[in-house]
């Protein structure tokens, strides 16, 4: 079914803060407000690059470079959807960025954007949560902090 949300996709959505940027700049508010999506952009990239990092790290020091081994762990999914979503939102910035916002390209990439974010906001607060609360005091308890 086609819902009427997925076909009124606009780069904006995907590129700037929730913070209205203003048309005109009259103040210097304004004027932090109209560059608030590089910052946005600068995190993004940081958070993309402690993914992969985590997830090389996880393949090649982990698991020996055993992909079974290493496909077995939930949140090795957790991260590869991860990477995919900051993948996406950092390519439909410079795809903004460069003035190049074809409808179709906006469409296919930012419906699996819209997907894969509503796929990972709950993911991540359940790993994240199994990971710190319950897992690992648990392995500290037995001093297997290096597991």
């Amino acid at each position: 079914k086609k819902w009427p949300k997925f076909s009124q996709v606009h780069i904006s959505q995907f590129t700037q803060t929730s913070i209205p940027i203003p048309k005109e700049v009259h103040s210097k508010l304004d004027t932090a407000k109209e560059y608030l999506w590089i910052g946005l952009l600068i995190y993004r990239i940081i958070i993309f690059f402690f993914c992969v990092f985590t997830w090389w790290e996880t393949l090649y020091h982990d698991t020996d470079g055993d992909w079974y081994a290493f496909s077995s762990f939930y949140t090795i999914w957790n991260f590869t959807m991860l990477i995919c979503y900051f993948g996406c939102t950092i390519l439909l910035t410079v795809l903004q960025m460069i003035g190049y916002d074809k409808p179709l390209i906006v469409y296919i990439l930012g419906n699996f954007t819209t997907v894969i974010f509503n796929i990972e906001i709950a993911l991540v607060f359940l790993v994240d949560s199994v990971v710190w609360i319950i897992l690992l005091p648990v392995l500290i308890q037995q001093g297997r902090v290096d597991v």
